[in-house]
């Protein structure tokens, strides 16, 4: 099984953004599109790191995506010839520099993304962040503002009885739906993986802490 999409056009970050800028009505769903690059580009930092390996550079114009022009289609991450090196232990307070770089490479492509309270709530945290843990907490957050809970259902739960009790029933009722998805539809893509794997690895406990540290950024 595959999860990259078929494609029908491979362009710079850089590149799709400009062309996002031009073609998408909301600014959230713009800024939304820049956090799952940014998501899959810390998944690929991970990665390398696991293989003792660090990106030489982290560069929107150097990093390609694949698109294709299905409704439910989303940019998908593609590493050609990217520089890497050798290393004993990877320098996260230099990648998070990188990162902050690149937030602002996404940003002179398309300042509407700087409308998105969400991309603005990660651009702060990545400022302040420095290690391995900040950048894993970061790729939490992201996961939670793509696939968690909107604000409608956290207003329901926030006022229940037992709040951490409320947050596991939803996560069981979106794990019980995304199967029943999945009769219909193969996990073939990108987003179906990402969202299986946030469902599955999630507990109803620290969706309870992430919905109160963003709170902190409302």
């Amino acid at each position: 099984m595959s999860i990259l999409p078929d494609y029908s056009e491979i362009q710079s970050v850089t590149s799709y953004m400009k062309s996002r800028h031009e073609s998408s009505k909301s600014d959230e769903n713009l800024g939304m599109d820049s956090l799952f690059i940014l998501l899959q580009v810390i998944s690929i930092i991970f990665a390398l790191a696991e293989r003792q390996l660090q990106l030489e550079s982290v560069s929107a114009g150097d990093l390609l995506v694949l698109t294709n022009q299905s409704e439910n289609a989303v940019p998908t991450v593609f590493c050609h010839m990217i520089s890497v090196k050798k290393v004993v232990s990877p320098d996260y307070n230099l990648i998070c520099e990188k990162l902050r770089m690149f937030l602002i490479q996404l940003t002179h492509a398309s300042n509407r993304i700087e409308k998105s309270e969400h991309f603005k709530t990660i651009e702060d945290l990545i400022s302040n962040s420095g290690d391995a843990g900040d950048l894993k907490t970061i790729a939490l957050i992201i996961e939670y503002i793509l696939w968690g809970p909107k604000d409608d259902e956290i207003k329901v739960m926030s006022v229940a009885d037992n709040r951490k009790q409320a947050f596991d029933l939803w996560l069981n009722l979106s794990r019980t739906k995304l199967l029943n998805g999945l009769l219909f539809q193969p996990m073939n893509n990108l987003r179906m993986y990402t969202l299986a794997n946030f469902l599955t690895n999630t507990s109803g406990q620290e969706l309870f802490k992430l919905t109160k540290l963003l709170s902190t950024y409302g």
